[in-house]
C-alpha cells in the first residue's frame, strides 16, 4: 500500500460506523504496520516531520501577528502623541492669536492717533505746502513735515533762537547757584 493511503488523523476523513461485515480502520493500519514495519516508520517520520512544519508556520504565523499588533500599536500611541503634539501647538497659536490680536489693537489705536496729529499739522500749512508734503502713508507725510520744518521751509511759528546768549539781562539767583556750582564766576551787568 503507498504512503498516501495512510493518512493522519487531521486528514482523515470521518467514516460512517463499520458494519459488522466492514474491518474498521484501526485493523487495516494494524495490519500495514505488521505487513511492512519500515514502511510504516518512514510514514511515522513523515507525518511528525509534516506535523513540526506545522506547528513552525503556526509559531510563526503568531509571531507575525504579534509583531503586527505591536507595530498597530506602536502606530497608535506615535499618532495620540502627535496629536496631542498638535493640541498643544494648537494651544500655543491661539495664545499667540490673542497676543497679536492685542497688538493690532495697540497698533491699530497709534496709528489713529498719528494721523489725527498729521492731519492737524496738515491742516495748518498753507496748501501748496499741503500738496507736496501729503502723501497716503501718514508716517512719510510725518518724516517729510519734520525734514520741511528741520530745513526751516516751513514757517511753523516757533520762537526764534537766542543768538545773544543772554546779553543785557542779569542773571536769577537760580542761574547764579547754578553757576557757583559750575565753577563759573557769575557776571552781573549792571
Amino acid at each position: 500500500m503507498p504512503p498516501e493511503d495512510l493518512k493522519s488523523d487531521a486528514e482523515q476523513q470521518p467514516t460512517p460506523a463499520p458494519d459488522a461485515g466492514q474491518p474498521d480502520d484501526l485493523t487495516v493500519l494494524i495490519a500495514q504496520i505488521t505487513s511492512d514495519p519500515e514502511k510504516a516508520a518512514r510514514h511515522i517520520k513523515e507525518l511528525r516531520k509534516e506535523s513540526a512544519d506545522k506547528r513552525a508556520k503556526a509559531q510563526q504565523a503568531e509571531a507575525e501577528a504579534a509583531r503586527l499588533a505591536q507595530e498597530a500599536e506602536a502606530r497608535k500611541q506615535a499618532e495620540l502623541a502627535e496629536q496631542g503634539k498638535w493640541q498643544e501647538l494648537a494651544t500655543q497659536r491661539e495664545q499667540e492669536l490673542a497676543t497679536v490680536k492685542a497688538q493690532a489693537e495697540s497698533l491699530q489705536r497709534y496709528r489713529e492717533t498719528v494721523e489725527a496729529q498729521v492731519r492737524q499739522r496738515l491742516e495748518a500749512l498753507p496748501e501748496a505746502h499741503r500738496k507736496l508734503i501729503q502723501s497716503d502713508d501718514p508716517l512719510v507725510t510725518l518724516e517729510r513735515l519734520r525734514a520741511a520744518e528741520d530745513a526751516g521751509i516751513l514757517n511753523t511759528n516757533r520762537p526764534a533762537p537766542q543768538v545773544d546768549a543772554g546779553a543785557g539781562r542779569s542773571l536769577s539767583d537760580e542761574e547764579k547757584a547754578q553757576a557757583i556750582l559750575a565753577s563759573m564766576k557769575p557776571k552781573f551787568r549792571l
